[in-house]
């Protein structure tokens, strides 16, 4: 049987180079694009049987949510590299749900974000945060926003947080002309506030709500 000890001198090197490209092929992003309706749960995100590729999205998957009558919820955990969701597509992040992104989050259709976005850079680029619909009201609608990673995230779309910022990295605002591109909301029940978990702070314009309960007794 050969081995590489009686192969020619430069095979050896031609096949580590060709494992190596292999592996970095199968390492790629590949899309995976919701298609919905399995059984037992033909909504839920973390069922393998409602993706294109057979399996859940992955930190290196490019998620794509298109309009289709099932559309995902997340009910507790769902990943995935870059999401989008296209126009007239709905993806729901329950209240005790929890969308971990590696990458950009593109919202061309509706997000129902009732639970929470981490963002968790690893590279040396900003996640970017934007879309052109943004909800159809031209906002993105959050309630908790978790930045993680020294890259931190970068909002490219006006976007209203109704719970928490939590800061571990830094987040960047690049407003619209004329338009406070990130507003913490407030009501007589409830504040947004923001936790500094580390060195993270806000790059921009912040618009900051402060409710006024005039009921009188």
């Amino acid at each position: 049987m050969k081995t590489f000890s009686n192969l020619p001198a430069h095979l050896p090197h031609l096949l580590l180079g060709l494992g190596l490209f292999l592996t970095a092929t199968a390492a790629q992003a590949q899309t995976n694009v919701w298609q919905g309706g399995a059984s037992p749960s033909p909504t839920e995100y973390a069922l393998p049987a409602n993706w294109s590729l057979g399996r859940v999205p992955g930190p290196m998957d490019d998620a794509r949510i298109p309009a289709t009558t099932n559309q995902p919820v997340i009910n507790n955990l769902g990943i995935a590299r870059t999401l989008t969701i296209d126009p007239s597509a709905t993806l729901t992040i329950a209240q005790l749900g929890n969308l971990d992104l590696y990458g950009d989050l593109r919202d061309n259709g509706i997000l129902v974000a009732n639970g929470s976005i981490t963002t968790r850079s690893t590279g040396t680029t900003a996640q970017i945060l934007d879309g052109t619909a943004a909800g159809t009201s031209g906002v993105l609608n959050l309630t908790d926003l978790i930045v993680l990673g020294s890259a931190g995230a970068t909002l490219q779309t006006p976007t209203r947080l109704s719970r928490s910022l939590q800061l571990t990295g830094n987040l960047t605002t690049t407003p619209p002309t004329g338009v406070g591109p990130l507003t913490l909301l407030s009501t007589p029940t409830n504040t947004a506030f923001v936790v500094n978990n580390g060195t993270g702070v806000v790059n921009g314009i912040v618009t900051m709500q402060r409710a006024i309960n005039t009921t009188t007794s």
